[in-house]
């Protein structure tokens, strides 16, 4: 009859179901950081090719 207590089989759902959500929390976190990085990098980079625009 344990395999059908719902209220144990609920709170290991919910324990997932939180462990998920804090893994794709802290996924959204790296790559927020990650693309502003490299935004800052493009910036930059096209900082540095204004001249040779100006050029032609």
């Amino acid at each position: 009859m344990d395999y059908l207590d719902f209220g144990a089989w609920f709170q290991y759902f919910l324990l997932i179901i939180s462990g998920c959500l804090v893994l794709l929390l802290l996924l959204l976190l790296y790559s927020n950081i990650y693309t502003r990085q490299k935004i800052k990098e493009i910036e930059q980079m096209d900082e540095g090719f204004e001249s040779f625009s100006e050029l032609h």
